[in-house]
């Protein structure tokens, strides 16, 4: 997989010292050629450092060996928001400053990424975000994107961690269930069947009152409403 680099923000600020302090140079009266050549190599120390930090990140980043899992649940409901809790592992005694952002499936609805970590070395560091699966059949969650803070900050570096894994989404049956009874239930009324509900007593279908010490229960199909 090719390496993948960003510049950081030490870098950043040091191309704007840069052109500030040439602006300033010809401002005051000094020739262009100086200006330039100076900016010429002030731009090249950085690089050549750039460079030095990024190759020396890697390897050490490389070194410490890091691991992330997920905890899954075995299966999601549609429109059931759950957490999905990450750890993440690196051997070795530096610690990283990082950015990660999990790759759940596009089809939900994922809450709290990216997220921002400190990694001490050798130990492990877990969080948590949350998803809203939005449509059934199977989801993917791919390997994550994490973004690394060089040693020295002038670069970020742009690795993946983690595996690929499978799961599945099925309708939420808890609210298949309630809609099924309330459409039951709106169909006992247009028959006639009428239904009430007794202090203390489950719900019932009936018409008249029997005794007053039982749950009465007649029915009253064709009665008007």
């Amino acid at each position: 997989m090719p390496h993948r680099i960003i510049p950081g923000r030490t870098a950043i600020v040091g191309l704007a010292a840069s052109s500030v302090a040439a602006l300033f140079a010809l401002l005051i009266g000094t020739p262009v050629t100086v200006a330039a050549r100076a900016t010429g190599i002030a731009l090249v120390a950085l690089v050549v450092v750039a460079t030095w930090d990024y190759a020396a990140s890697l390897r050490a980043w490389r070194r410490s060996s890091p691991t992330m899992t997920r905890r899954l649940p075995t299966a999601f409901a549609i429109g059931t928001r759950r957490p999905v809790q990450l750890a993440i592992k690196t051997e070795g005694t530096e610690a990283w400053r990082c950015e990660l952002h999990d790759h759940a499936d596009p089809s939900f609805l994922a809450e709290g990424l990216p997220v921002r970590l400190t990694l001490p070395g050798s130990k492990r560091t877990t969080t948590t975000y949350t998803v809203i699966p939005t449509r059934r059949g199977e989801v993917l969650f791919a390997p994550a994107d994490i973004r690394v803070r060089s040693r020295w900050g002038l670069c970020d570096l742009l690795e993946r961690v983690g595996s690929t894994e499978t799961r599945r989404v099925y309708p939420d049956f808890a609210q298949v269930t309630r809609y099924a009874w309330l459409a039951g239930d709106r169909r006992l009324q247009e028959i006639g069947v009428k239904t009430y509900h007794l202090r203390g007593q489950a719900r019932t279908s009936s018409s008249c009152p029997i005794t007053a010490s039982v749950i009465r229960c007649a029915t009253s199909i064709g009665e008007p409403h």
